[in-house]
């Protein structure tokens, strides 16, 4: 029986049999990639680069006793036999002080709670797909879908609102798959220079506009046609009005700095003259 069987079988309340491997810990396969990734297996003497080795995934709160969660990353040898997974002996490659060996366990009622890591098992990553809410659809009455929705979903009807640039969703690294480094992966989002967004329709300048106000100086911009009061506001990243700003942002974009020959000024922009 496969695990989508299994699934309608539990969904639609018949019979089933599940398969053996639905109780076993979730392991990870990772390999030694990088030097930095090496060096992190601090109490692994022989190991090489290349070499094969497991992450064990935690469920949740699954933490033994007395260890930071923020610096508690545990691997283990690299085993191919999957019924042994449960009996490996891990250590702790987030906090190189810790010289401590970890055991695992799946079961929170188990006497050895708090001393030994508990591992998530297929089961549960199986399961919680029948609690999944399908947020890229309405549910049948139209509101939001949850996890106990039911029925026919409807289609979704988008609405643009604010453009965002990001980067690629996911590291290429977990293509080829195997790497420890690709779990830190966070994707790039790239932002304009000028504003980032405050509430009540307000609006921060960015480093990079202060920057250039600061390099013409609110001397010259001030006789540009700009106001004073409004570029200090900008320079001490205060709110100023999101219409205001973007003006203020095409104006800097478009002035020109003085060239060396006497009584030569900067050219005003025609397209702002009007705003000024």
């Amino acid at each position: 029986m496969n695990s989508w069987e299994c699934l309608l079988r539990k969904a639609l309340g018949l019979k089933r049999h599940d398969p053996p491997w639905l109780k076993r810990p979730q392991m990870m396969r990772m390999a030694v990639t990088t030097q930095n990734v090496l060096k992190r297996l601090h109490h692994w003497e022989g190991f090489r680069p290349y070499n094969f080795f497991l992450l064990p995934i935690l469920a949740n709160c699954g933490y033994p006793a007395n260890v930071d969660p923020k610096y508690f990353t545990l691997v283990a040898p690299f085993e191919s036999e999957q019924s042994k997974w449960i009996d490996s002996v891990c250590i702790n490659i987030a906090d190189p002080n810790d010289t401590r060996k970890y055991e695992l366990t799946t079961d929170y009622t188990s006497p050895e709670y708090g001393k030994r890591a508990v591992v998530d098992t297929f089961a549960n990553l199986l399961y919680r797909y029948l609690q999944h809410p399908e947020a890229k659809s309405p549910a049948p009455d139209g509101g939001s879908c949850k996890a106990d929705t039911r029925g026919l979903l409807q289609r979704a009807h988008i609405i643009a609102g604010k453009h965002r640039r990001i980067g690629k969703e996911s590291d290429r690294r977990w293509e080829e798959g195997d790497d420890l480094e690709s779990l830190q992966h966070q994707p790039m989002e790239f932002e304009d220079e000028g504003t980032a967004t405050a509430p009540g329709g307000q609006s921060r300048a960015r480093e990079a506009l202060i920057r250039k106000i600061k390099k013409i100086g609110i001397r010259e911009l001030t006789r540009f046609g700009c106001g004073r009061r409004i570029l200090e506001r900008i320079c001490r990243r205060d709110s100023v009005n999101d219409s205001t700003l973007r003006e203020y942002e095409t104006m800097i974009r478009q002035y020109k700095l003085p060239q060396s020959k006497k009584g030569r000024s900067p050219l005003r922009p025609k397209a702002l003259s009007s705003l000024w």
